[in-house]
């Protein structure tokens, strides 16, 4: 059995001709691509090394590998980015060889042969990330080195990393749309310490995440989060925290909850209002 989501494949190869374009779904990649290649060169220096990129994609990170000097080959399931990836090379005339292969059938034909095997942001996208784990450090030589990255499962990355990405992109939305909204907290979550610093942070993910996916999910669990949240505002006075002995988590309840006040703001209604308000000036 191959180890892959047909549903993560379909995504990316409906993305995958805009997958040069800095400006377009990517461009989280393309931002991050100068910071990755300094990491890895840093680490294993690249230049005269036989390197692996497994789950290359359009090939932005294995082409950026090869322009430093290595010998790169860009390994993925999905055709049509591993298409786009062979037309760029036409562009940068790069050394660089693509195939269409699971790193677990590379493992089991060339076991031991790379000096260096990169997986960046593959792991969250198949369903035994651990199984590729293992390929990638059997595809490396004795000594060489296997560089791994991956979003973490925590509520900080899932802000960080999904919520806040920018703008209503297809990729985000379908994802928050089939793999999120059943996970998300039906309403105001009770804790022991932390109370309402956590929900107000959570209710601003529930409403960024309602703007990127229109799933109706995400706004009910906001509006339920935020109708306890701004009783309990107005019965403090303006003052979340649990603890009012506590300045710090008073203050993180209180910055999480203006954010999350302004979460459903989108740059077009923003702009609205401004004309609106500038209209009215006059």
């Amino acid at each position: 059995m191959i180890n892959v989501d047909p549903l993560e494949i379909e995504k990316f190869s409906q993305l995958a001709h805009r997958w040069w374009d800095p400006g377009a779904e990517f461009k989280p990649l393309h931002d991050i691509n100068p910071l990755r290649l300094d990491y890895i060169d840093g680490i294993a220096g690249l230049r005269g090394r036989r390197v692996l990129d497994v789950g290359c994609g359009g090939g932005i990170l294995t082409e950026a590998m090869a322009a430093r000097g290595a010998r790169v080959t860009g390994i993925d399931l999905a055709d049509k980015p591993l298409k786009v990836a062979q037309l760029h090379l036409l562009e940068s005339k790069l050394p660089v060889d693509y195939e269409a292969i699971s790193a677990e059938s590379l493992a089991a034909r060339e076991p031991g042969r790379y000096d260096v095997v990169t997986c960046m942001e593959l792991l969250e996208h198949v369903p035994d990330p651990a199984s590729i784990v293992a390929a990638c450090a059997a595809l490396a030589r004795p000594g060489g080195t296997v560089v791994v990255s991956t979003i973490s499962r925590t509520l900080k990355a899932y802000a960080l990393a999904v919520i806040a990405a920018e703008g209503p992109t297809p990729f985000v939305g379908a994802w928050l749309r089939e793999r999120v909204a059943a996970l998300v907290p039906q309403g105001f979550t009770s804790r022991r310490l932390d109370e309402n610093t956590w929900n107000a942070c959570a209710a601003w993910a529930l409403g960024r995440a309602y703007v990127i996916s229109t799933d109706p999910i995400f706004m009910q669990a906001y509006s339920d989060t935020m109708d306890e949240l701004e009783r309990r505002d107005a019965d403090r006075d303006g003052a979340l925290a649990r603890d009012k002995t506590v300045r710090a988590a008073e203050t993180a309840a209180t910055f999480y909850y203006s954010l999350a006040v302004d979460a459903l703001v989108t740059p077009e209604s923003a702009s609205a209002a401004q004309v609106e308000a500038g209209v009215r000036g006059r």
